[in-house]
């Protein structure tokens, strides 16, 4: 399988989306409505919260939606890497860690805010990586806080990537103020555009008010699942140090994603905290970055035992979570 992936052959996309169907099986056997709760900003609740009815009678359909979300990442996040040239050769792993993680956990088996706010980063993700290469970036930049802000009325919390993106501009470009506020205008502009829409149709307007605050996740897992953990952060050890390894080899502009990249990572694992509602579905942010790092560990190795070791563990281990997802 990871003989595939490790060439950027036509029907990859193919076997990826047969791979997902494989890991994902308890998901259509089992289908559960999205992840809902008091704290979901107002978009969520509006587009989804308010049609739990029915969900919870066609529940199939939420788990179509958030498969689909998931492949679209995978995909996303595979261009990425080729387009920046992220490793010594064109492959597909990044896609298959991406899609083998996001099987390990039963919370992320649902549609949840956080599953739609993190497509959107993703996106956001690939536009970051790209703005070295761009002489006149307004437009983009407009867009990226426009996406940005859209990702925050699903899930408040990941309004700290705006952190990301301040910091994605120092690194690739110089300073232009006016760039800055292009940025910070497309953020509030679907800010300003629901509340202009509440008002006219006289609803409250403090239903668009975050119900944020800061809290330890709550982290109640499996056996199996805590397994699935160590061996995700022993590969995505491995594959930092095999891109740090490897770094001097790259672009510039490839160095810089790899910054970008990096930086995202960190946000991700403080979202976890900024939330009322502690619930490890918050860790899905760390998903999307840690399947191109981790997808080094499949790539660089000449030796095929660590690689075959991981995927071939985590692929038993999600069948297994899989199973219990199913029974309890």
């Amino acid at each position: 399988m990871i003989g595939s992936f490790r060439n950027n052959i036509p029907y990859n996309f193919f076997l990826l989306i047969i791979y997902a169907v494989l890991l994902k099986w308890s998901t259509f056997i089992h289908p559960v409505p999205p992840v809902s709760s008091a704290s979901d900003p107002f978009l969520y609740q509006f587009l989804i919260g308010r049609h739990m009815t029915f969900f919870s009678h066609y529940p199939i359909v939420a788990s179509i939606i958030s498969f689909g979300l998931i492949v679209y990442q995978a995909v996303a996040l595979n261009h990425l890497a080729y387009e920046q040239k992220l490793y010594a050769k064109p492959n597909y792993l990044s896609a298959m860690a991406l899609v083998l993680f996001s099987s390990l956990f039963s919370t992320w088996h649902a549609l949840s805010g956080t599953l739609i706010a993190s497509t959107f980063m993703v996106w956001v993700l690939g536009r970051l990586c790209k703005m070295g290469h761009l002489p006149e970036a307004g437009k983009s930049l407009f867009n990226i806080g426009l996406i940005s802000g859209i990702a925050a009325l699903f899930y408040f919390s990941s309004i700290v990537f705006l952190l990301l993106v301040m910091l994605s501009l120092v690194i690739s470009r110089a300073f232009k103020l006016s760039e800055w506020v292009l940025v910070f205008l497309g953020f509030i502009t679907p800010y300003y555009l629901v509340l202009s829409l509440l008002y006219l149709n006289n609803y409250d307007l403090r239903q668009v008010l975050p119900d944020t605050g800061l809290s330890l996740p709550v982290v109640h897992l499996s056996q199996y699942e805590w397994s699935s953990i160590i061996l995700v952060l022993v590969t995505s050890a491995v594959g930092f140090v095999l891109i740090q390894n490897n770094m001097r080899r790259l672009l510039v502009q490839s160095r810089k994603s790899w910054s970008i990249t990096f930086i995202f990572l960190l946000i991700a694992v403080l979202i976890a905290f900024a939330n009322k509602a502690p619930s490890f579905t918050n860790y899905y942010f760390i998903i999307p970055p840690m399947a191109l790092v981790a997808a080094a560990a499949y790539h660089y190795p000449s030796r095929r035992w660590f690689p075959n070791l991981s995927h071939w563990g985590l692929v038993i281990l999600s069948i297994i979570v899989g199973y219990f997802f199913i029974t309890h």
